[in-house]
């Protein structure tokens, strides 16, 4: 088998800035699990879903829908 039948010819990258509520969305757009950092065109990581969810406040969180969406967005990849 070669590696060519298993790589993304467009791979998704994300910055150390980039929000929790944007790295969720991406990932679920495109049915991807882990996400390339790039910082100046380097990879400095690697962020899955395991990450972004664990990142996440809990749903059952006491916090009304403004407050919560105000704080995953505030999140970063970093």
């Amino acid at each position: 088998m070669l590696i060519r039948n298993w790589m993304t010819p467009e791979v998704i990258t994300v910055t150390p800035d980039t929000s929790l509520l944007k790295l969720g969305k991406l990932m679920r757009d495109h049915g991807v699990r882990r996400l390339p950092v790039l910082d100046g065109g380097r990879v400095v990581g690697i962020i899955s879903d395991r990450d972004v969810r664990d990142a996440s406040p809990d749903k059952a969180a006491e916090l009304d829908c403004y407050a919560l969406h105000s704080l995953v967005a505030a999140n970063k990849a970093k």
